[in-house]
């Protein structure tokens, strides 16, 4: 309990020298139970600063001594979710599936309602096209389940978290009014609470829902604000995400020199296992090279975007890789080879029904039409790029939110 007050009140190095102390006491006298508890507790304190590969270590040493003991309390049901976490964050949201899966599973056999909730919040997270598998509407389902224990029980912790995914699921299937309600509900309550990782998800979670509505400048003012504030708590939190996003920002409002920044956060995913986060480092640097007239380079990060999307089954960010290989291929006038690319990805992008990526592909497909001599074609795919704009379009009423779009 002292451990994760700590927690919760920020004080990491605290918590970090008590759960030590106490895993090592249990480890003195063989209570495996304890040590387990301690192994859960120390992983998420280093998940929340962001060291996930110490993170992991932890959780899969407190799985494996749960399934030995075949606990059913608490101690066996926090385990497998805090591997969850960590694999979702390594990049294998299948995988974490299955351990939020396997924790529900617990957690409703003893009515726990807290991580009922929690896991069906993660599941939610983890079927996300950004970070997990993106089927979207499967993430408005289970972020709905959770809402409806987490408000009943006024678990705030669990309802932040579940808006600010719920938000980013409705805006990614077209609905960015209430997408942007969702998640501005979301910051109201992580200010409440007053907890800076929550504070950076939610800033991280509305700049991309304008970066997506080309405001750059509003996309970058938040993106901005959440990484400087991990970086007074020199935390790696979410950090490449928001790093890679801010220098997104500047780049798509025509600053080309943010390929140094682009690597940085590519490096510190790396280097903290945070390969989910790391992923959009890898979409930032096939775009820049694209921007700059490079397409040899553009496609190393989308080659390699491609097939770490491929592993983990992440059809968002293979859609992605695919689109900036197309993007490149069409560069090098490679115009077979750009619409099988881009033919790839308009598929996997399908899977997920996420608006703005279909638009995007649609758009890069008529150019490839175009520079083919198809006019039809180009024709075709210019209509299915406005279909899906209009549809972002009709979701908002203020003149202010419609304004990048309508340039």
């Amino acid at each position: 309990d002292l451990g994760m007050s700590f927690r919760r009140s920020e004080r990491h190095h605290d918590a970090v020298t008590y759960l030590s102390e106490v895993l090592h006491y249990a480890r003195k006298t063989g209570n495996q139970a304890l040590v387990a508890n301690s192994l859960y507790h120390l992983g998420t304190v280093h998940w929340d600063q962001g060291e996930n590969a110490q993170a992991r270590q932890y959780h899969e040493e407190a799985v494996s001594i749960y399934r030995q003991l075949d606990l059913r309390d608490v101690v066996g049901i926090q385990a497998p979710h805090g591997l969850g976490e960590a694999l979702l964050i390594a990049g294998e949201p299948q995988h974490a599936q299955q351990q939020f899966r396997e924790s529900l599973d617990l957690a409703r056999a003893v009515a726990d309602i807290s991580y009922e909730s929690e896991n069906l919040q993660m599941l939610g997270w983890a079927s996300l096209g950004t970070i997990g598998t993106g089927d979207y509407a499967n993430a408005v389902a289970y972020f709905k389940q959770s809402l409806s224990i987490s408000e009943a029980a006024h678990l705030e912790w669990h309802t932040m978290c579940s808006r600010l995914g719920h938000g980013l699921a409705l805006a990614a299937l077209g609905d960015y009014g209430r997408g942007f309600e969702d998640i501005q509900r979301a910051k109201q309550i992580a200010e409440k609470m007053g907890i800076t990782r929550f504070l950076c998800m939610t800033v991280d979670g509305l700049g991309q829902l304008y970066q997506e509505l080309d405001l750059f400048e509003q996309a970058e003012a938040l993106h901005t604000e959440g990484f400087e504030r991990l970086m007074r708590r020199e935390w790696s939190y979410w950090l490449p995400r928001l790093q890679a996003n801010r220098a997104i920002d500047r780049m798509r409002h025509g600053d080309l020199d943010v390929q140094a920044e682009l690597e940085m956060a590519l490096q510190i995913g790396l280097s903290e296992n945070q390969i989910a986060h790391m992923q959009r480092a890898l979409e930032g640097l096939a775009e820049l090279f694209i921007r700059r007239g490079e397409p040899e380079m553009a496609l190393r990060y989308a080659d390699d975007l491609a097939a770490r999307a491929s592993a983990g089954e992440m059809q968002e960010m293979l859609a992605q890789g695919q689109r900036w290989r197309g993007e490149a291929l069409l560069q090098l006038g490679d115009h077979a080879g750009a619409e099988q690319a881009l033919l790839a990805a308009l598929d996997a992008a399908g899977r997920t029904g996420k608006r703005r990526l279909l638009m995007d592909i649609h758009d890069a497909l008529a150019r490839c039409a175009a520079a083919r001599g198809d006019s039809a074609a180009a024709d075709q795919q210019r209509q299915a790029a406005e279909q899906q704009r209009r549809i972002i379009l009709d979701s908002l009423h203020d003149p202010a939110l419609r304004a990048g779009l309508q340039r």
